[in-house]
């Protein structure tokens, strides 16, 4: 095996050269002989071995900087992606306020329409009730008619009582108006009914009393 065909068969293994007379000898690092062989040969391995170390050298180095360059390459990528990806994340975040913006409005626009609404709703209760309340009182009021006191009064029937004249309609409800009995509108107004019912009894009262007063004075 010629030291030429021991290198090629396995071109990593270092050489020790080593001198003798007429011949060098090519031997392992590790001290095992591979051959003896003229110094021209020697010489011709030596450089090819040389040539070869120079050209794994080169290799390395090639495959280094493409590594290299492959890695700034990839990095640039991801620089720009990220970028990308930056640019695209201030736009959504700019939608995102923007869309933050009209819920924020809409939310307002809502609560004020259902305050106007609410205070729609009272006053039109409101205004329901008062009429209601103003139909109790004439009713009550209609039942609580008495006749003047004077004894002037020319429309009287066979018992000497005084009677209500012709002109006047006689169309006096048998039964008060029907009131609301919507919750809220009970809670807006008791105070004020009890009040009211309160006074007109009090007035129906009186007026009972007086009216039985004057048929007495005019039987008398």
């Amino acid at each position: 095996m010629s030291t030429i065909q021991a290198f090629c068969s396995d071109p990593s293994t270092e050489w020790v050269i080593k001198s003798a007379p007429r011949f060098l000898a090519i031997k392992h690092k590790m001290g095992y002989p591979i051959c003896d062989t003229s110094v021209l040969h020697c010489m011709a391995a030596k450089q090819a071995y040389k040539i070869r170390l120079d050209e794994k050298d080169i290799s390395k180095a090639v495959a280094d900087v493409y590594s290299e360059r492959s890695a700034k390459k990839k990095a640039e990528e991801c620089r720009a992606k990220m970028t990308e990806l930056y640019d695209k994340l201030d736009s959504q975040r700019v939608t995102i306020k923007n869309l933050g913006d009209q819920v924020q409005s809409l939310e307002k626009q809502l609560q004020e329409a259902k305050d106007n609404s609410t205070e729609s709703s009272t006053s039109e209760e409101l205004i329901l009730e008062n009429k209601h309340l103003k139909k109790e009182l004439e009713y009550y009021i209609e039942r609580t008619d008495i006749p003047a006191l004077n004894g002037e009064d020319d429309n009287e029937d066979l018992t000497g009582l005084p009677t209500i004249p012709e002109e006047i309609p006689q169309n006096i409800p048998l039964y008060p108006p029907t009131r609301l009995t919507h919750p809220a509108e009970e809670l807006l107004t008791e105070q004020k009914s009890e009040n009211l019912y309160a006074m007109v009894f009090e007035i129906w009262t009186t007026n009972t009393q007086l009216y039985d007063s004057s048929c007495e004075t005019q039987a008398i």
